[in-house]
């Protein structure tokens, strides 16, 4: 399906979710990404738990398993980490060595929670993955008439570092209980978007609460609304590479394109694209699972994970006719496309093209 709302929705599965049933109304009204709490639980409740999301949802619906401590087990099967009580980026490079002598490569977000983390925020950005503005523990150590001024702080240092970044903690807490937020709850959500946040989360609503299907019904709409009639926060980038400027260039050609089509290595050209907050799709052709799976928290990006046998860019390509099929995009669609000679080598990005299929 064709998605109509940009920003993004993570949602914590717990007992009030668990079940197949409630998962696949959960991602049907809006789920982009399910995270595990290893905080509760025991691990044969977690691998119960992402069996039934990947029953559900196949390999569409990543998993973000979030681990209190740097040595915690990594169970099988997650695509993404969250890593509680960062205070360095020296942590998350022992997290990222942890996982390659363990033969795996997955994404780190890095929760911002204490002074430690506040205080080396830069470096920790340019080496996680990654950002989540994890406000309840980070609101008990810090003064609280702080906590606003600086969840626009971290939101604006990690989209400057073309990463995408996620708010939480209690964004519709009273929705465990109500089947309806409170009106300052439905304004955080929306202002956590006007903030420049890529991704809003639930935790107690989705994991324990008594209304989780209706807490992402709401989240959605109130998400949905807010994109098309509020303004979001512009985040402007001075130093620009031939890559950067093209991108920039797509900004101001994508009015007039149906959809725009990025064909990335890393994901970095889609990140620093989603970052415009356009009002067209942004579809990000990778050939790494690792990259497809992250680009799901990016604000108006839709993944699409894609091996290609030959090497050289063509405009005839079927993979046009494989976004129909996939009904990523419509016929006699017209394409803005970000490409370099080849289809994906990393740092490759040359060329703006327009193509109707």
């Amino acid at each position: 399906m064709t998605q109509n709302r940009k920003s993004k929705i993570v949602a914590t599965v717990g007992p009030a979710t668990e079940s197949e049933k409630v998962l696949s109304e959960i991602i049907q009204n809006g789920v982009n990404v399910c995270r595990l709490n290893t905080k509760y639980n025991d691990k044969s409740w977690h691998q119960k738990a992402i069996r039934n999301i990947r029953k559900v949802s196949g390999s569409k619906v990543p998993i973000l398993l979030d681990i209190p401590r740097l040595d915690f087990e990594i169970f099988e099967n997650v695509d993404m980490v969250a890593v509680s009580y960062i205070k360095n980026a020296l942590e998350i490079e022992k997290v990222k060595e942890r996982l390659k002598r363990q033969g795996r490569k997955l994404p780190i977000i890095a929760k911002i929670e204490n002074i430690s983390a506040l205080k080396n925020l830069e470096e920790i950005i340019q080496v996680a993955d990654g950002v989540m503005v994890a406000r309840g523990d980070l609101g008990r150590n810090i003064p609280i008439e702080e906590l606003a001024t600086l969840q626009g702080k971290i939101i604006d240092t990690t989209r400057l570092a073309n990463k995408p970044v996620i708010v939480a903690t209690e964004m519709l807490l009273s929705m465990t209980k109500n089947p309806l937020p409170t009106r300052a709850e439905a304004s955080d959500v929306a202002h956590a978007l006007f903030d420049g946040a890529d991704a809003v989360m639930l935790s107690e609503e989705t994991s324990i609460g008594e209304h989780p299907v209706e807490a992402v019904k709401v989240m959605s709409k109130i998400l949905g609304f807010s994109e098309k009639n509020g303004d979001i926060k512009e985040i402007e980038h001075n130093n620009y590479t031939l890559g950067e400027t093209i991108i920039k260039s797509a900004k101001d050609l994508s009015e007039f394109a149906d959809a725009v089509v990025v064909f990335t290595k890393s994901g970095g050209s889609a990140q620093k694209l989603s970052n415009y907050r356009l009002k067209k799709n942004i579809i990000a052709i990778t050939d790494q699972e690792e990259v497809a799976k992250l680009l799901n928290l990016s604000y108006g990006v839709i993944p699409y994970f894609k091996k290609f046998t030959d090497k050289y860019f063509d405009k005839n390509h079927d993979i046009f006719e494989e976004l129909k099929r996939a009904k990523l995009i419509k016929n006699k669609s017209k394409l803005l496309l970000i490409h370099g000679n080849n289809w994906l080598e990393s740092g490759s990005v040359n060329a703006l093209s327009f193509v109707e299929v």
